[in-house]
């Protein structure tokens, strides 16, 4: 199996899985990694891409507010960026951003979505961790009670992020 490592230049990132979250081929070439999360009670399954642009991918505070203004609420009024939660900590010495925001989703077609809005609440449970040669980008969405349930598992892969050899199961 190739390591985001060996698909990108610069330095590597290296998390636990949660156990309970299925690898899966990632939907474009862009993600170095996918996780299908299993649905919460009679919702269906959430995702996980995993990201690294080399020297881009944009600020911390662009990345959050553009996540968060993917989500409206049920008037479909955009949501207000303060609604978001927010938390920064450092894991191995790196800096870790989180962001949760909950809503209806609409998903650009230019990101592979349909452009349409979601029929249902959903969540978005977001990290980006500050590396010297670009930030990576967790970005967890899904139902809201399925992302809701992954919150502390979403939580634990943050805080052990660390540099060195990364390791990717690929289906």
């Amino acid at each position: 199996m190739p390591s985001a490592g060996d698909m990108k230049p610069g330095v590597p990132l290296k998390w636990d899985e949660p156990l309970d979250w299925k690898p899966a081929r990632p939907a474009s070439t862009f993600r170095l990694a996918q996780y299908e999360i299993p649905g919460a009670e009679g919702e269906g399954p959430g995702e996980v891409a995993v990201f690294h642009f080399t020297g881009s991918g944009g600020t911390v505070a662009d990345n959050i507010a553009r996540w968060v203004g993917q989500f409206s609420d049920a008037d479909g009024k955009p949501l207000d960026p303060a609604v978001a939660t927010q938390e920064t900590f450092e894991a191995s010495g790196l800096k870790v951003h989180f962001v949760e925001v909950s809503g209806y989703m609409m998903v650009s077609r230019t990101m592979g979505g349909t452009g349409e809005r979601s029929p249902s609440q959903y969540r978005l449970l977001g990290g980006i961790v500050e590396m010297p040669d670009g930030n990576w980008f967790f970005k967890g969405t899904g139902p809201d009670k399925t992302m809701a349930a992954a919150r502390e598992a979403f939580l634990r892969l943050l805080r052990s992020v660390q540099a060195g050899e990364a390791s990717v199961k690929t289906p």
